[in-house]
């Protein structure tokens, strides 16, 4: 990918020229000679967090035209407006991290710095397709908790449905009470399962943790965080045994904090 990206301050207070090349959906001139265009732009979300996603993955058909180099990604920070230039890149595909933006598209440039008319625009909708699963429960062992869900959010749509993501957060304990704050300063990934079983190892006992989950669709989607779940693992409730659930994803405690997304224009 080459270093030619606009940053987003720039992008909201620029308006886009691009010299001696034709874009129409930059309402520009269009290039001496016609320039094939890509075809087929699709997106992919990458899930940041519940109902929040930390980037976008553009795709599309190349170009047969034997004289495009390369390709080029506009996006904007609205409806309407003009676009800015995110970069270019030799592949069929782009990836912007942080919080995806309204609308792209993508067009071809050949040696000469002419560019295409572009694909059709596509707008991005960031609304969660499937909800989390709605009944979550946590049951305690030696050193583990098993973490298990409904299958409601992935009946509801199968073709949709691609996997869980499971998180937790250690509980805070009040008198004889232990509640879970929504996104704690410890709140973190545990990891992901096909299945509606999870089971987190290595928990130091006595220690009340705090588990949900969301449901991630394959275009990337990722819902809303379910109710929480909270369990004590103790000595006492024995170890467990994979022939209690066999298709549970099985982890070491290790999760992964969530990095901090950009704000851009949420909807």
């Amino acid at each position: 990918m080459s270093t030619r990206v606009w940053t987003v301050a720039a992008m909201a207070l620029a308006t886009v020229a691009v010299a001696a090349c034709g874009n129409n959906n930059n309402n520009v001139s269009a290039p001496a000679e016609t320039l094939g265009n890509p075809d087929s732009l699709t997106y992919l979300l990458l899930p940041g967090g519940p109902d929040l996603p930390n980037g976008i993955l553009l795709s599309w058909a190349p170009a047969t035209d034997p004289n495009v180099t390369n390709y080029v990604a506009f996006a904007r920070l609205a409806d309407t407006g003009q676009f800015g230039e995110l970069g270019s890149t030799v592949s069929t595909s782009f990836h912007q991290a942080g919080e995806p933006l309204p609308q792209y598209y993508v067009a071809s440039e050949d040696q000469f710095g002419d560019i295409s008319s572009g694909t059709a625009i596509i707008s991005v909708d960031t609304a969660p397709p499937l909800p989390p699963p709605n009944s979550v429960t946590a049951t305690g062992f030696d050193s583990a908790s098993k973490v298990h869900w409904s299958a409601d959010a992935r009946l509801l749509n199968p073709a949709l449905f691609a996997y869980y993501r499971v998180y937790s957060e250690t509980a805070v304990i009040s008198g004889m009470t232990a509640s879970c704050p929504t996104t704690g300063p410890d709140f973190a990934v545990e990891g992901s399962s096909v299945s509606e079983d999870f089971v987190v190892t290595g928990l130091a006992n006595g220690t009340t943790w705090c588990y949900a989950v969301t449901t991630v669709t394959l275009d990337g989607h990722e819902s809303v965080l379910s109710a929480w779940a909270n369990d004590t693992p103790t000595l006492g409730a024995g170890a467990f045994a994979v022939a209690m659930a066999p298709s549970a994803t099985v982890v070491v405690h290790s999760p992964k904090p969530l990095r901090r997304v950009r704000t851009l224009a949420r909807r």
